[in-house]
């Protein structure tokens, strides 16, 4: 019985991790968030392009994901 409420507890953070990794609001922040770290040239192009495509891929994703629901 004990079990059976953790694995409950692990799958709703788990669920609750997955809404917030393909939030679109939240890939958004990130996005704006990115382009002030480089405007403020606090990280490189290259690392601003490639975190960029990363948060690209997964809003993508995100509306795959919404699309598929």
């Amino acid at each position: 019985m004990v079990i059976k409420g953790v694995v409950k507890i692990i799958e709703t953070i788990i669920d609750y991790a997955e809404k917030e990794y393909y939030s679109k609001a939240a890939i958004q922040k990130n996005l704006m968030e990115l382009n002030i770290l480089y405007e403020d040239g606090k990280i490189s192009k290259r690392e601003y392009n490639k975190a960029q495509e990363q948060l690209i891929e997964r809003l993508l994703e995100a509306n795959k994901k919404q699309n598929d629901e």
